[in-house]
């Protein structure tokens, strides 16, 4: 029987996502150190017994499972800038909903992703990171606005991902990158974002 640890997958999609980020320019933050720490922490449980496999895949269906964020959304700790200058210093203090539901699922948050500014075009480029590329060709855009999420997953620097899309900002960037995108059904999820916090 093959024992697969939840450190060595999180391990290794931080190893994939630093190889691949000089050439796709996809992440914007992370926090590499804790989540390792955080997949330590779910070995730990695992082999504690606490609960039964029943019990944990009841509770905590993605545990140990390692995923990515699109930066507008927010993973506390991470920047939120939501690819503006003037808020290129902002951290999120909370998690999104989204975000929040994951690690209630026991998955673990590795990094957030690039996004064009304000969200509202389909090229991933601002003026803090620069343009998020295609991992099948550089020339080319990977879509957007979930347009870092749609190039790290392709260059499986991700095992999934956060995104939004009001106006095709998941289909855009999965069918660029020839990726499954979800858009779930209006009302399932809060669409609370930076956004709608911002003034000015």
């Amino acid at each position: 029987m093959i024992s697969l640890k939840s450190k060595d997958v999180v391990r290794a999609y931080i190893q994939r996502s630093q190889l691949v980020h000089p050439y796709i320019n996809a992440v914007t933050d992370a926090r590499y150190v804790d989540a390792l720490q955080d997949a330590i922490a779910v070995d730990r449980f695992l082999e504690s017994g606490e609960k039964t496999e029943g019990q944990i895949a009841e509770d905590t269906p993605l545990l140990g499972v390692p995923f990515t964020c699109k930066e507008e959304l927010g993973i506390k700790g991470l920047r939120q800038t939501i690819g503006l200058v003037k808020a290129k210093d902002h951290v999120a203090e909370q998690d999104s909903d989204a975000g929040a539901l994951y690690r209630k699922a026991g998955a673990i948050p590795v990094t957030v992703t690039n996004v064009p500014e304000i969200c509202m075009w389909w090229d991933s480029t601002n003026n803090i990171y620069g343009k998020t590329k295609n991992p099948y060709d550089n020339a080319r855009t990977p879509g957007g606005s979930s347009g870092g999420e749609g190039s790290l997953i392709t260059s499986a620097g991700a095992v999934i991902g956060i995104g939004t899309d009001f106006g095709g900002s998941i289909r855009m960037p999965s069918a660029f990158c020839g990726i499954y995108g979800h858009k779930p059904s209006r009302g399932i999820l809060k669409s609370f974002s930076f956004i709608r916090t911002t003034h000015g």
